[in-house]
């Protein structure tokens, strides 16, 4: 009984349709002009460069090696508005630290110097830091097209791996621990 009353509503729904939609067919159609503005904004993902942190940074790490090369990076929104201009909203911010080798096999070199790299980037003052920690990412490049690259997140660093170095510490995240 509950069934053949559900049908003969959706039958009833469909039939109506059908004539709104029929006699919408034959009325003229009419632009309509807004006079309204909106005054709101498009959001979307956006990277913004840190001058300021990026020099205090390199003049860092390259006290530690020469070739050493580090970024930092404001991770969040733009809010752009109808006339073009747009407000940034940090979220994170993140470090890319570029260093030339000559081995991509030297576990212990390259632990060594994620430590050296995080040590400096975990002292920066928090309140130099945008938004939320972000992370570090490491390239070791022995040419364009032979390199290795990893990400390690701040915190997660904070809270594990401090304490590590060397092998152990690549290793740790070469072969990332879960989140």
């Amino acid at each position: 009984m509950k069934n053949k009353k559900n049908w003969a509503i959706a039958l009833i729904l469909t039939v109506a349709t059908g004539i709104v939609v029929g006699q919408s067919r034959n009325e003229p159609v009419s632009t309509v002009t807004s006079t309204s503005t909106y005054e709101g904004c498009a959001y979307t993902w956006a990277y913004h460069d840190a001058p300021d942190l990026t020099q205090k940074l390199s003049a860092l790490a390259s006290s530690l090696n020469p070739d050493a090369n580090i970024r930092a990076s404001l991770y969040g929104e733009d809010c752009t508005y109808a006339d073009g201009h747009a407000d940034f909203s940090v979220m994170e911010t993140d470090f890319y630290v570029h260093l030339p080798v000559k081995d991509l096999t030297d576990e212990k070199a390259f632990g060594d110097w994620m430590a050296q790299v995080m040590q400096i980037v975990v002292k920066i003052p928090r309140e130099e830091v945008s938004g939320n920690y972000g992370f570090v990412e490491f390239r070791f490049e022995k040419s364009e097209t032979e390199w290795a690259s990893m990400r390690i997140p701040i915190q997660i660093y904070i809270d594990q791996a401090q304490e590590k170095s060397g092998v152990e510490l690549y290793r740790l995240f070469t072969n990332p621990i879960p989140y």
